[in-house]
C-alpha cells in the first residue's frame, strides 16, 4: 500500500503544480490582455488625435478631445461625421459655417452700405474707387506709398516705421 499512497501523493503534486501553473499563466495572459488593450486605446486615441489637429485644432484640444471619442472605428469618414457632430463643442468652425458666417458678414457690409451711404472700411477702396478685383489690388498695394496705405487704413502705422 506504500507504493499506492506514494504514487497518490506524487500525483496530487502533480496536480497542484498543475493548477498553479494553469493559474500563473492565466495572470500572465490577463496582464498581456490589459496591456494589449492600453495599447490599441493610446493608437486609437492619437489616430483621432491627428485627424483632429488636420481639422483645425489645435494639439492640446486635439489631445483632449480625442478622450471623448467613444467610437471603436477610427475611420476618417467615421471620425469626420462625430466632428461635425459635436466639433463646435471644441471651437472648431466647419467650413459649411465658416462660409455662412463670411456671407453674412457681406450682407451686413451691403446692406450697411445701402443704408448710410458708405462704403464700409473693410472694402478695398483708393480715390472713392471701389477695387473688387486681386490683381487690381494687388496693383495698388505695389504702387502706392507706404504713407497713403497707412492712411487709408490697409496697413498698421508700424508699417511707417519699418519703411
Amino acid at each position: 500500500m506504500s507504493e499506492e499512497t506514494n504514487q497518490s501523493g506524487s500525483d496530487s503534486e502533480g496536480i497542484a503544480n498543475l493548477r498553479r501553473q494553469y493559474e500563473q499563466l492565466q495572470k500572465d495572459l490577463k496582464a498581456r490582455d490589459d496591456e494589449l488593450a492600453g495599447f490599441r486605446a493610446e493608437k486609437r486615441q492619437s489616430s483621432v488625435a491627428d485627424f483632429l489637429k488636420g481639422k483645425g485644432l489645435d494639439a492640446e484640444k486635439a489631445s483632449k478631445a480625442a478622450k471623448l471619442y467613444s467610437g471603436e472605428d477610427t475611420s476618417e469618414d467615421a471620425v469626420g461625421k462625430w466632428f461635425e457632430d459635436y466639433g463646435d463643442v471644441f471651437g472648431a468652425v466647419s467650413p459649411q459655417t465658416q462660409q455662412a458666417s463670411e456671407n453674412a458678414a457681406a450682407a451686413a457690409q451691403i446692406t450697411d452700405f445701402a443704408q448710410t451711404g458708405s462704403a464700409p472700411l473693410a472694402a478695398a477702396s483708393i480715390d472713392g474707387k471701389v477695387i473688387g478685383d486681386p490683381v487690381e489690388l494687388d496693383r495698388i498695394m505695389r504702387t502706392t506709398p507706404v504713407a497713403k496705405l497707412v492712411e487709408m487704413g490697409w496697413l498698421p502705422e508700424s508699417a511707417l516705421r519699418s519703411v
